[in-house]
């Protein structure tokens, strides 16, 4: 998908107290997800959108957000799923697999690389 002029990529860092959003340098969204992915922790949101979509809240003016509604592209940066062990089927949580929300099937490493440390089962001496 091509950004349009109009449209920019925005990081939303979510704090307990302060969310802030930060322009992300990117030609199109997978770009944007890659970039992004280092500087983001869970819970963070990448949107494509106007710059209008980018909110201040009136009674906390370092508050600042991303309208959901306004965007193109919307996605949070999730961490952990549940797996399953090979040959067994044996179902277990794996913690260390990142993912966005909007392609939950595609998992990563802490480093932003494609996850590959599946548990398998352990093999039984014969």
């Amino acid at each position: 998908m091509k950004i349009s002029k109009e449209n920019k990529f925005y990081r939303e860092s979510v704090g307990e107290c302060v969310c802030q959003v930060y322009e992300i340098e990117a030609d199109n969204w997978g770009e944007a997800k890659k970039i992004a992915f280092e500087e983001m922790k869970e819970g963070d949101r990448l949107a494509e959108c106007p710059s209008s979509a980018i909110k201040t809240d009136e009674d906390y003016p370092d508050y600042h957000y991303i309208d959901k509604d306004a965007c193109t592209e919307y996605t949070v940066l999730c961490k952990g799923t549940w797996a399953t062990k090979e040959p067994s089927g044996a179902e277990y949580w794996e913690s260390d697999a990142w993912f966005f929300d909007d392609a939950p099937e595609t998992y990563f490493n802490s480093s932003g690389e494609e996850f590959t440390d599946w548990e398998e089962d352990q093999k039984e001496d014969q």
